[in-house]
């Protein structure tokens, strides 16, 4: 599974970051493109371990 998700998403993604501390990866930060009407917004994301 956790191959199966970078190898379809994480990979090829151009604005997939990983957030790190101290060495060690803790989350990720993203950027997307909306389409259609929205085509000049986008939207952010992240994700933190529930630890940070």
């Amino acid at each position: 599974m956790q191959s199966t998700l970078s190898n379809t998403k994480v990979i090829p993604h151009p604005w997939f970051r990983a957030i790190c501390f101290n060495g060690q990866p803790i989350g990720a930060i993203s950027v997307t493109k909306n389409l259609d009407n929205d085509k000049y917004r986008g939207e952010l994301g992240y994700v933190l371990g529930s630890k940070y």
